[in-house]
C-alpha cells in the first residue's frame, strides 16, 4: 500500500511542477528596460553584460520611464553594484546625465557621483571618477562630491577615498 501512495505522491508532483512550467510560459515577457532594471538590481552581471551590449548607449543614460524615474546608473549606485557601474560605463552610460535618488527626498536630480558620495559610497565614487567622461566634471560638482564624502564616511575612508581620487586625477 505505501508502494502505490509513493508513486501518488511522485505522480502529484511532476503534474504540479508540469502546470507551474505551463503557467509561467504564458506570461508575458519582459521589456529589455525591464530586463536591465531587474539585471541590475538583482547584481545579474552576466545578464547585465548581455543586456548593455544590445542597448544604445542614450537607452543606458535615460531614465526608466513609468517603472522607475532614476537612470540605470543610478539604480546601480543605489544597489551598490560596482560591477554594474562599470559595465554601465564602458557600455556608454553617460555619468553627466543627473537622476532623481532615493537618497534626495526633495525630488532632486543629481549626477551618480553625487549619489555615491551622498549615501558615502567610496568605491563607487572612485570607479565613477576613473572614468573619461569624468574630465567634464565641473569645479562645483567635485567640490560637492568631496564635501558629500566629508560628510558620509568617516575620518579614514575619507582620506583612503580622497587618495583614491587624487590617483585617478579627479581631484587636481
Amino acid at each position: 500500500m505505501q508502494g502505490n501512495q509513493f508513486r501518488i505522491t511522485i505522480a502529484l508532483l511532476v503534474m504540479s511542477v508540469l502546470s507551474l512550467t505551463v503557467s509561467c510560459s504564458k506570461q508575458p515577457s519582459l521589456t529589455q528596460d525591464e530586463q536591465l532594471f531587474h539585471a541590475i538590481l538583482e547584481g545579474d552581471q552576466g545578464g547585465l553584460e548581455q543586456i548593455c551590449s544590445s542597448m544604445a548607449p542614450s537607452d543606458l543614460s535615460s531614465d526608466f520611464g513609468e517603472l522607475d524615474q532614476r537612470t540605470p546608473l543610478v539604480v546601480a549606485v543605489e544597489s551598490q553594484n560596482v560591477t554594474g557601474i562599470g559595465l554601465l560605463l564602458d557600455h556608454g552610460a553617460d555619468p553627466m546625465v543627473s537622476s532623481p535618488s532615493r537618497m534626495f527626498f526633495t525630488g532632486e536630480h543629481a549626477l551618480p557621483i553625487v549619489v555615491c558620495a551622498r549615501y558615502g559610497y567610496g568605491a563607487e565614487v572612485v570607479v565613477l571618477a576613473q572614468d573619461p567622461s569624468s574630465a567634464r566634471y565641473s569645479a562645483s560638482d567635485r567640490e560637492r562630491v568631496l564635501a558629500e564624502l566629508k560628510s558620509h564616511q568617516s575620518v579614514d575612508d575619507y582620506a583612503s577615498t580622497h587618495d583614491q581620487l587624487v590617483q585617478v586625477g579627479f581631484i587636481r
